[in-house]
């Protein structure tokens, strides 16, 4: 039996809300299978055998947070924004800027394109160009 059918046939009987490990993972951490001959991902081909093909526009997004899970149940088709937005590992989920401040929603606005940046840290950026204006540097280098 090849991977495929066996992956066909665990979609067609398997209904339960467990995450399924495959065991084969790319290098990011996917259940991936060799098929048509190339390795695709197994919770997109599980996605595509019970729902049909993927939205245009849209990508799968593991609602389990487990990469390796290839259950069609735990896998959602979103925008790639709120893919992003999800991931527990990506900027979207750090509380604090690189410099220790909050981001909060008095510390925190956002550009045209949604990225978020620290009041506290641009209001101290804005600070040191106004304080060098006028002024000459001279660097010293003792030996």
């Amino acid at each position: 039996m090849t991977k495929y059918r066996e992956l066909e046939e665990r979609v067609a009987l398997r209904h339960d809300d467990n995450c399924w490990e495959w065991s084969a993972h790319d290098s990011q951490g996917y259940a991936s299978i060799h098929f048509q001959g190339r390795t695709q991902r197994a919770h997109v081909l599980a996605y595509i055998l019970r729902y049909g093909p993927v939205p245009t526009g849209l990508e799968l997004d593991h609602t389990c947070n487990n990469r390796g899970c290839w259950n069609p149940d735990h896998v959602e088709p979103v925008t790639h924004r709120v893919n992003l937005r999800r991931s527990p590992n990506g900027n979207w989920s750090k509380t604090h800027c690189p410099r220790g401040y909050p981001y909060d929603e008095a510390n925190t606005y956002r550009d045209r394109r949604d990225r978020r940046y620290c009041r506290a840290c641009n209001r101290e950026r804005q600070r040191i160009p106004m304080a060098l204006r006028g002024k000459r540097l001279t660097i010293t280098i003792r030996t």
